[in-house]
């Protein structure tokens, strides 16, 4: 990928994905680029890409970024391709993303102030079960259909979130395209 200076980016292995039809375990791709930003807010791209989908090419993406002074953590993009939508890819990248910001400190991790209607059901589904999510109060927009806020519409306390509850967000196990 490319980027500006001081840009890095990693690659690593996050779990496995097992994908109906073929047999064996294919290697969960993870791309991660930092981008050093001012103030000590650090941007953080994390790619996710299966040999076993989407003929290996990366079939999802969250953007956030961590600020070191507040300890405070904000997603600013997320997606998945079209025929993964509603599969559970958004709860497995924001898993990574909560590890990848747990890891430098911060101690929340915040929604945008606008959070489509597929983003609140992933975020919800992270309440239920983690426990660890606070939705604040925010209206919903029918013509945009997303909910809005003058703040963060979720946020994540990550330090009642669990190892084992972040790796379980992450482990996903597709069988003919479906989570199981």
């Amino acid at each position: 990928m490319g980027g500006g200076g001081g840009s890095s980016g990693t690659g690593s292995t996050l779990g496995t994905v097992t994908v109906g039809g073929k047999e064996g375990t294919f290697p969960l791709n993870v791309r991660t680029k930092m981008t050093p930003g001012l103030g000590g807010i650090d941007r953080y791209e994390m790619h996710i890409s299966t040999p076993g989908i989407a003929g290996g090419e990366e079939f999802g993406k969250i953007e956030f970024v961590v600020n070191k002074a507040t300890g405070e953590a904000s997603v600013r993009y997320i997606n998945s391709i079209q025929t993964l939508k509603g599969q559970g890819v958004g709860e497995r990248l924001y898993g990574a993303a909560f590890a990848k910001a747990k890891s430098l400190g911060a101690k929340t991790f915040n929604s945008d102030s606008k959070v489509s209607e597929s983003a609140a059901r992933t975020w919800r589904s992270i309440a239920r079960k983690t426990g660890a999510v606070t939705e604040h109060k925010s209206t919903f927009n029918p013509g945009l259909k997303q909910y809005e806020a003058s703040k963060a519409v979720f946020s994540v306390n990550l330090s009642k979130i669990s190892g084992k509850q972040i790796q379980r967000m992450i482990r996903m196990v597709l069988v003919w395209g479906q989570p199981v």
